[in-house]
């Protein structure tokens, strides 16, 4: 296939949401400062292999200060970032709080009019595509923009599978990887009615085109389900000290993506990104992704299974 020249290639490219967050500690406001899915995915990725992050943020006079803060959180490793400025967007905002003694927790989010973009892509060629966690109409404008790629992955949020259900729908017909925890596994299956003891593995005979689902939740572990019937679950051996779990999911998205593009196996991308996701809710914000590095201490517990054939039996024994 013949490109343009204005096509860019890449390895990784990571659509994903951007916000504006700020922390509410001992009475104090910090400074605003940028976050999200495309701090956490976009960095987790690229201190694997050279990664692009798309992202939008809305025009208000703060953001060009933010943007380049962000790119200066990490001295080597950084993703581009492509940036789309939306004319009279309010970019969604999250409020941390802490308490002496505990963790940082989000205590107030207001999402603008960030549910609304969809913003025109520049097209591009790409390996792998995530989708990251973003509102479906700005992961559906990624994933129109993108001329090929070998593996499509989406990564969502239940609040965005509850509104836009179409849409989400529609993005899964055309990935061969969806990330989320049981209870957006559940929202995509009651969208089809399907909401009595039905298996996240069902998601594979309504959407032909996935391959990989993965059931997460940050460093509790999960389960990784292969349209081949094999399944690998993952937990650390001892539960992490949590400071935020916030983004832990976007860093797990992140790092398996980099992980499948240079050529590891299901199996080793989940070893990397548990570890990855267990060892970041021990830090606050981009110190989850600066703190990742050094993860060969953090123990994963693997189990590997068949889940067509356990399912088979399930499914007898409930009809008998």
């Amino acid at each position: 296939m013949l490109l343009r020249k204005d096509v860019k290639v890449n390895k990784l490219v990571i659509g994903c949401c951007s916000n504006i967050d700020n922390i509410y500690f001992l009475q104090r406001e910090s400074k605003n400062f940028l976050n999200g899915a495309s701090i956490y995915s976009g960095y987790s990725a690229a201190r694997i292999l050279p990664t692009t992050v798309i992202t939008c943020v809305g025009d208000e006079p703060e953001n060009d200060e933010l943007i380049e803060k962000a790119k200066k959180y990490r001295e080597f490793g950084v993703p581009r970032f492509d940036i789309i400025k939306i004319r009279g967007g309010k970019s969604f905002r999250q409020t941390f709080g802490r308490e002496k003694e505990k963790g940082f927790e989000v205590i107030g989010k207001d999402y603008g009019n960030y549910n609304d973009w969809n913003p025109d892509v520049p097209e591009f060629q790409t390996k792998t595509l995530l989708l990251g966690t973003a509102n479906p109409i700005f992961q559906k404008a990624v994933l129109d923009s993108c001329i090929h790629s070998d593996n499509i992955m989406l990564d969502s949020k239940c609040v965005h599978i509850q509104k836009r259900a179409n849409k989400v729908n529609e993005l899964l017909r055309r990935v061969d990887t969806f990330f989320g925890t049981d209870e957006e596994i559940e929202a995509v299956l009651k969208n089809f009615g399907l909401i009595n003891g039905v298996s996240a593995t069902t998601l594979f005979s309504i959407f032909p085109n996935l391959k990989v689902i993965i059931s997460k939740s940050g460093a509790k572990g999960g389960t990784a389900y292969l349209k081949d019937g094999t399944y690998y679950k993952y937990a650390p051996v001892k539960p992490a000290t949590e400071i935020c779990s916030d983004g832990a999911g976007d860093v797990f998205a992140g790092t398996y993506a980099a992980q499948i593009t240079i050529g590891k196996s299901v199996k080793e991308a989940i070893l990397e990104s548990a570890k990855s996701a267990s060892e970041s809710v021990k830090h606050f914000g981009i110190n989850k992704v600066q703190k990742i590095e050094n993860i060969d201490n953090v123990k994963i517990n693997i189990e590997e299974g068949r889940w067509k054939r356990e399912h088979e039996q399930d499914t007898n024994r409930s009809s008998k």
